[in-house]
């Protein structure tokens, strides 16, 4: 037996002759499968036909409409809205104080403002009065047993005062002494603050000064304070003469009154008037 699909439309039954159920069959036999197909194509696609969206003019599984998009959707609104409209505003209402009977987000009251404000504070207020007083409080320090802020103790308002300074006080005394303590230079082994030294208590003097202080060891052969005298030195006493021979190179000249310009008229002033010639006038010249 063979079986042969015919077209789109039948299928085509062979049998040759046999032994079968019924007896001997043998034949050719077509079954029509169908007279007209339904569907021929999808989209103008055959086969495994397989659509996406832009196949098709639909939208997106996912979309929005405009409210223009929906037929009778101001009437469905007005009908089914449970809030018709908003201190008479329709649309998108926005809402300010003025628009309601309301304090705005940010306000104060007064106490008269609260009911059984009063009563309300003196039944769960802590504290109903301060050292007697009650509102606006304001303490002093005659209201209290207290002392000012700023206040100062004596040493004998602190109990182990002497006890503690012995005990914490880095130094307990100074030379033997205690309490406000003023030391001279009679409780020290110590020189006053202005002091003066012999050459005799600085140890190595004469040595030092010798080796690093006077640029002269001595003068004349004499150390120590030195007083010179004219015997120490090849001099002359501060006031001395010397005679003609002591001068180098002295000559003497002379010179007569006709040498010697303006002579009479300067004799005559001196001398009173008295004119004369031939006064030898002797000259000392060095040279």
């Amino acid at each position: 037996m063979s079986i042969t699909i015919t077209g789109t439309n039948a299928i085509s039954l062979s049998v040759s002759g046999g032994i079968g159920p019924m007896g001997f069959i043998s034949g050719t036999s077509t079954i029509a499968l169908f007279l007209s197909p339904p569907v021929l194509s999808v989209q103008a696609r055959t086969g495994n036909v397989i659509l996406t969206r832009s196949d098709l003019t639909a939208a997106a599984a996912s979309h929005t409409h405009e409210t223009t998009d929906v037929s009778g959707f101001s009437a469905a609104v007005q009908t089914f809205s449970k809030v018709a409209s908003v201190q008479g505003k329709v649309g998108t209402v926005t809402l300010t104080v003025a628009d309601l009977t309301a304090a705005a987000a940010s306000h104060t009251h007064s106490t008269t403002n609260i009911s059984g404000f009063s009563a309300a504070v003196q039944t769960f207020s802590k504290v109903l009065t301060v050292q007697g007083k009650d509102g606006a409080v304001t303490l002093s320090v005659d209201d209290i047993t207290a002392a000012s802020a700023s206040h100062t103790h004596s040493t004998t308002n602190i109990s182990g005062f002497s006890a503690g300074v012995q005990t914490f006080s880095k130094v307990a005394s100074v030379q033997g002494k205690s309490g406000t303590v003023t030391l001279t230079v009679a409780d020290l082994t110590a020189a006053s603050a202005s002091h003066s030294h012999s050459t005799t208590d600085v140890s190595g003097l004469v040595s030092a000064i010798q080796t690093y202080g006077g640029k002269v060891a001595s003068v004349q052969g004499k150390v120590g304070t030195v007083t010179l005298s004219i015997a120490d030195l090849t001099a002359a006493a501060a006031s001395h003469t010397h005679t003609t021979t002591d001068i180098v190179n002295l000559t003497m000249h002379t010179h007569s009154t006709t040498q010697i310009s303006n002579f009479t008229a300067a004799v005559v002033s001196i001398a009173g008037g008295n004119a004369g010639g031939g006064i030898p006038i002797t000259y000392l010249f060095g040279g």
